[in-house]
């Protein structure tokens, strides 16, 4: 079903890519659309194709990254590639359970949950040169102290600023804890709801607001997708795009033609046992003690054959 956000979000096109290079301006258009918008992501060529450098790719999902407010589209024919850079060395860092999903601009987390569930990405998991271990260490090439012990802390974090006013903490939910730092004038402890003064603040919180992309982070508000128009390009390229439900945050689709049948064997090397799997189908994952589904394609785009869809 599709969600309000996409009803009323408005279609464009965005080619970053000119003359084989990326181009800047481009870039910053997306942030000069204030409302938010469904991008397609350079639907007159194709950004996994061969002659695009990896670096070409990471500077167009950087910019998707910092740009939440709008809902891209990539869609490829190289499956092969695309797969690799999100599994791979660019963007491998990611998420196997529906508790921990992608962290987007503006997202707050506690700087414990950040340093052991690793969300920023920079954890130093090493040891120095006597063989101890470097515990709380930061790998982010901007922190001066990066790879001594407690460097981790959310005064020195690089990617992050602290949330320490009133007003942040109440919006976060956990002004309650920390009711008791918030005085008047004469010093008398003043409640959560009682005289709010935004601007009071909290020496001693660990509550920090996302400033940053993550190191190779997957963006949330990205949709990942193939088109196919057989059934042979069909069923080898949806073999290889299934791996990407490893991560059951990431929003998947699939443009088909009418003609194809989605059910086709999972393995598809002859054998006559081969079971049929189909992207409908439902991958399952562990969250809190119980099984939460989610299907192999979050949306699947069919294509009659006399152009609609």
């Amino acid at each position: 079903m599709m969600g309000e956000r996409e009803k009323d979000c408005k279609s464009v096109s965005w080619s970053p890519l000119v003359n084989g290079e990326v181009s800047q301006d481009c870039l910053d258009l997306l942030a000069e659309w204030k409302d938010s918008r469904k991008v397609l992501v350079c639907a007159d060529c194709d950004l996994f194709q061969a002659d695009v450098p990896d670096e070409h790719i990471d500077r167009v999902f950087d910019a998707m990254w910092e740009c939440a407010r709008h809902d891209f589209w990539v869609e490829t024919q190289n499956v092969d590639r695309l797969v690799e850079y999100v599994r791979g060395q660019r963007r491998a860092f990611g998420w196997t359970d529906l508790g921990r999903g992608p962290m987007g601009p503006g997202d707050c987390s506690h700087l414990d949950t950040v340093y052991y569930r690793n969300e920023c990405g920079y954890r130093y998991d090493g040891r120095d040169d006597q063989g101890e271990r470097l515990d709380w260490a930061c790998e982010h090439p901007d922190n001066e102290d990066r790879l001594e012990e407690c460097s981790c802390s959310g005064c020195t974090c690089p990617i992050a600023d602290r949330a320490d006013t009133r007003q942040q903490l109440k919006d976060i939910g956990v002004i309650d804890d920390y009711s008791e730092f918030f005085r008047d004038k004469e010093g008398t402890v003043v409640g959560a709801d009682d005289d709010p003064r935004p601007d009071d603040y909290v020496e001693d919180t660990d509550w920090m607001y996302l400033c940053s992309r993550p190191k190779d982070a997957m963006c949330a508000n990205v949709w990942l997708g193939f088109s196919a128009s057989d059934q042979q390009s069909f069923e080898k390229k949806a073999r290889i795009f299934r791996v990407l439900r490893d991560n059951p945050h990431q929003k998947l689709f699939c443009r088909i033609g009418e003609s194809i049948n989605m059910n086709i064997p999972y393995h598809g090397d002859g054998e006559s046992d081969d079971s049929l799997w189909s992207p409908c189908d439902q991958r399952s994952f562990s969250h809190g003690g119980e099984k939460v589904l989610r299907p192999y394609m979050d949306r699947i785009i069919v294509i009659k054959d006399g152009g609609g869809q």
